[in-house]
């Protein structure tokens, strides 16, 4: 499973090289996630107070995007990547922060291929694309998989207690099993 993490990691991160040196260095204007940051800052307004650590977010992600030059598809992949973890924070934990946030990295994405594809850079937006494709499919795979099994601080014990309770064929078990057998 730590073999599977690392290694997935790696051809991710080259995937996603591969597609920047596609980019040759094309800077984006973010219309479309501006506009989106916009709209969800109004809509969070209504209840400014109880949204302010929500409307403070989105303005830091405004002020990153807003940049009259454009910004470079790689700075677009971070500030992407940063609305999908900022989700998760703390001070952010809520459902109503995972969909804004989720909504605006999503614009994000749809920034970086129609930036690309205005461009001419079609390869590096197909690119884009598998590089997603692959790095959410590894995601998904070791939130469903791995971690159930192997998760954090797991003892040796009690990975093996839950093999055989995957192989006993409790909840979705049996399922899980067989991802992780396929894999190795």
């Amino acid at each position: 499973g730590e073999r599977f993490v690392k290694g997935s990691q790696q051809k991710g991160g080259a995937l996603y090289t591969r597609a920047e040196k596609l980019a040759q260095g094309v800077s984006i204007k973010a219309k479309g996630a501006i506009q989106t940051i916009d709209d969800q800052i109004a809509e969070l307004s209504q209840a400014a107070e109880t949204n302010a650590p929500l409307i403070q977010e989105l303005q830091k992600f405004r002020a990153d995007l807003a940049n009259n030059a454009g910004v470079k598809v790689a700075g677009m992949r971070d500030l992407r990547t940063a609305a999908q973890k900022a989700a998760y924070t703390d001070s952010l934990r809520s459902t109503p922060a995972k969909r804004v946030l989720g909504i605006v990295a999503q614009s994000i994405s749809d920034d970086i291929d129609a930036g690309l594809q205005q461009a001419g850079r079609g390869n590096a937006a197909a690119a884009f694309k598998t590089a997603d494709t692959y790095w959410r499919d590894r995601v998904e795979y070791i939130d469903s998989v791995l971690e159930p099994i192997i998760g954090k601080g797991k003892s040796g014990e009690s990975i093996v207690q839950a093999v055989q309770s995957m192989a006993e064929g409790k909840g979705k078990g049996v399922q899980t099993l067989m991802k992780l057998m396929r894999s190795v």
